[in-house]
């Protein structure tokens, strides 16, 4: 799946709020919540080398707000992955 398509499929899924404000606010906490459970999987794998699976869920949940956040934004995540690699040239002085 490319990700504009998923972008557009994860609509499909977001929930509905009173105001924009207790959307952001839950979204926030939902991606807190997940990379800390990426935290865990990691830790996991790298004592036991298992938990591959778990790693790849929590990264998939992670992309999912992500999504979220950018369509709160009207803003492709595309151009989100872009904006961030101009930033991080500049940061680390690549050409």
């Amino acid at each position: 799946m490319n990700i504009k398509k998923y972008q557009k499929e994860s609509k499909k899924t977001e929930m509905k709020f009173k105001n924009n404000r207790e959307k952001l606010l839950f979204l926030a906490l939902g991606l807190s919540e997940e990379a800390g459970e990426l935290d865990h999987a990691v830790k996991v794998f790298l004592k036991t080398k298992k938990s591959r699976e778990k790693i790849k869920d929590s990264l998939g949940d992670i992309l999912w707000y992500i999504a979220e956040f950018s369509n709160n934004f009207d803003w492709t995540i595309e151009y989100i992955a872009s904006n961030n690699r101009s930033k991080l040239k500049k940061r680390y002085h690549e050409k």
